[in-house]
């Protein structure tokens, strides 16, 4: 794939990161608006309930259709699906439906997409094509949150119709980057023949710290996107702030990927440093009148993410490589780490109902998981690290579902 089609790709992608962010931070905030917290929960069950069916079925379309046509069609659905979400606000018996809806069209586009990066990418630098793109998607990214906290805040409208033109500049830009990607004529993908999930079981060497990498950081990852968007508001009121919070992670996603690949500090080091203040930070929770609860937001959200981000990108790339040099078709490595990935999202939603269900529908009841997390942390970083940090590591990565 040429300089130009590697360019239409990121604009196409980096369009598509723009209006998600524009929306990740408030779609819970909106669900929570015509429901409850438990409401929320049961709509990210279904919702990665979603993603899980969809990655699974559309893995048997690939025999038909190009991963682009799967990016595309994800991203018009996606479209469809928050116009229809909005236009039926008032009916809460649809939140179940429209979550999982709404799932499968991210596990369509996601799965679409990263088949896709392993085709253009393969006889590439994919180190530096994994850092572009991250960073790439942080800088155009960072003022989407907080763009749509203030469209919402100031909106005339109430209730769910805040959110109308939140949800129709990203329905916009969701349909132009299906458009752009149309447009790339990238290479003819080998499709899969005779494909079944049956054989996706995955024998290589090493992937057994990939599996419980995937696992670990769906666990963790789950409640940091989900609860603490919703704990700001809490403590707020203020979608704009809520909007700050979310451009506030992406700023030290954008720090976390610079400094990971121009500096030449010994992340092995730095790395030990910022586990042990993702767990401190995490108690932070629950220690009352230590700092303001607000604070800890921050604090946390910043630990955990530079932690994390150097990490997620060196992993990425060493995915993408593992997958080269085995003789399984690249589908089933996808559709094996789907399994993992599920397995975490719903333990850890579950228990989440589980706290909701027994201690009543208080959002702060549920920032006692993070302390619990923050410990399982240094299982998941050091999974990670176990052969190495920063730019020598060879483990398991972050790749977006």
């Amino acid at each position: 794939m040429n300089l130009d089609k590697i360019r239409l790709y990121y604009f196409s992608f980096n369009m598509y990161g723009f209006s998600n962010s524009l929306v990740a931070v408030f779609i819970n905030l909106f669900v929570l608006s015509t429901s409850s917290i438990m409401g929320v929960v049961y709509f990210n069950i279904l919702f990665y309930l979603g993603i899980t069916v969809a990655v699974f079925g559309c893995a048997y379309l690939l025999s038909v259709f190009e991963p682009r046509d799967l990016f595309s069609y994800g991203a018009v659905i996606k479209a469809v699906m928050l116009i229809a979400i909005l236009a039926a606000a008032g009916i809460t018996s649809n939140v179940p439906l429209f979550g999982l809806l709404y799932g499968v069209s991210m596990g369509m586009f996601w799965l679409g997409n990263n088949v896709l990066t392993s085709d253009i990418t393969k006889g590439a630098d994919r180190k530096a094509f994994v850092y572009k793109n991250n960073m790439i998607t942080s800088i155009v990214s960072f003022v989407a949150p907080t763009t749509a906290g203030v469209l919402i805040e100031y909106s005339q409208f109430v209730g769910p119709m805040k959110f109308i033109y939140d949800f129709a500049a990203a329905c916009v830009l969701l349909i132009a980057s299906a458009g752009i990607m149309r447009l790339a004529k990238v290479p003819h993908p080998v499709k899969p023949k005779n494909f079944s999930i049956i054989d996706s079981r995955i024998n290589s060497m090493g992937y057994r710290d990939y599996k419980i990498y995937f696992l670990a950081w769906q666990m963790f990852n789950v409640p940091f996107i989900l609860i603490l968007p919703l704990y700001v508001f809490k403590l707020t009121g203020n979608y704009a702030i809520a909007g700050v919070y979310g451009s506030y992670t992406l700023l030290i996603a954008i720090v976390a990927n610079y400094l990971s690949n121009t500096s030449d500090m010994r992340w092995d080091r730095l790395m030990k440093v910022l586990v042990a203040g993702t767990v401190a930070s995490a108690l932070l929770f629950v220690i009352p009148g230590v700092i303001n609860q607000l604070v800890a937001v921050f604090v946390f959200a910043g630990m955990y993410i530079m932690a994390s981000t150097p990490l997620n990108n060196q992993a990425s790339t060493n995915f993408l490589e593992l997958i080269d040099r085995d003789t399984k078709d690249r589908i089933h490595f996808w559709i094996n780490r789907e399994f993992y990935l599920s397995s975490g999202r719903f333990i850890i939603l579950v228990v989440l109902a589980g706290i909701l269900f027994w201690f009543g529908n208080n959002i702060a009841d549920l920032l006692y998981v993070f302390p619990v997390m923050a410990l399982y942390s240094i299982i998941y970083f050091s999974v990670s690290a176990r052969k190495g940090t920063g730019r020598e590591m060879n483990a398991a990565g972050m790749i977006h579902s």
